[in-house]
């Protein structure tokens, strides 16, 4: 989004070695795309420049200029690759994009999801526009992501991280506090 906190980028970046010394480790041909929006569409710069006002409320302006339109320019790109790779048209690319929403996080949240009908285990067209989504952890609760980060920390399960980095980040955003800590004292959500 270029608005990440600096010590989010570098995690971000971070990350992005990981998954891919993962993959190649275990065989798994992988390509990186970074979506990011272009100076002409960025939200940050429509408003400095006095192209756009403030989106305050349920307005999605920000949420449409920094992530939306961005990934709609990715999966175009990514489904012309694939197309390429597999001799047919970027329309009929097999394309499903993995995300990580919880009915969990929030009744909103739930709401949207289920009216998408969005799937742990099957993939759905979520907008009705072709554009395939899967959410393997759509039925997950908070005690459950909590659960998988220790199992992966406690060498119970491999992962392309042992989610430590991640770990420290959110003590250093608590105040050093345990994540889990915070949670269950109902000071963050």
């Amino acid at each position: 989004t270029r608005m990440e906190n600096p010590r989010i980028d570098q995690y971000n970046k971070g990350q992005i070695k990981s998954i891919e010394a993962f993959a190649k480790s275990a065989g798994i041909p992988t390509r990186v795309w970074i979506a990011s929006p272009n100076l002409s569409n960025d939200y940050l710069v429509a408003i400095l420049s006095g192209r756009s006002i403030m989106s305050v409320g349920a307005s999605s302006k920000c949420q449409q200029m920094v992530k939306a339109a961005p990934l709609d320019k990715i999966k175009r790109q990514v489904k012309a690759y694939i197309a390429e790779k597999d001799g047919v048209k970027a329309k009929d690319a097999n394309l499903v994009t993995l995300i990580g929403t919880r009915f969990d996080e929030s009744s909103a949240r739930a709401t949207k999801m289920k009216a998408r009908g969005e799937s742990a285990t099957d993939a759905v067209d979520a907008m009705g526009n072709g554009q395939m989504v899967l959410s393997p952890i759509a039925n997950w609760d908070t005690f459950d992501v909590f659960t998988y980060i220790g199992y992966v920390r406690s060498g119970k399960f491999a992962a392309y991280d042992n989610f430590d980095e991640l770990v420290e980040i959110y003590r250093e955003a608590n105040g050093g506090e345990c994540m889990v800590n915070i949670y269950l004292s109902g000071t963050v959500h």
